[in-house]
């Protein structure tokens, strides 16, 4: 585990994660445009799976249609 105390640190940890997400997500997104994907779909496939595992109320799906109204 690394802990980092100095603030300085922390930005340069942080700066590095953001560019290894942002590359996961290039990625993904590059596989899932040649593969012809219906990326929103699967999302919402996968999220409704885990809120009944994890009995959540609602799923996204449903929450981003109560927010919508």
């Amino acid at each position: 585990m690394v802990v980092l105390v100095e603030k300085r640190g922390f930005r340069i940890l942080t700066r590095n994660l953001l560019k290894n997400v942002a590359d996961i997500l290039h990625h993904a997104l590059v596989i899932v445009a040649i593969k012809h994907i219906d990326l929103t779909r699967t999302i919402f496939e996968k999220d409704k799976t885990a809120a009944i595992k994890y009995q959540h109320e609602r799923d996204l799906e449903g929450f981003l249609k109560v927010k919508e109204n």
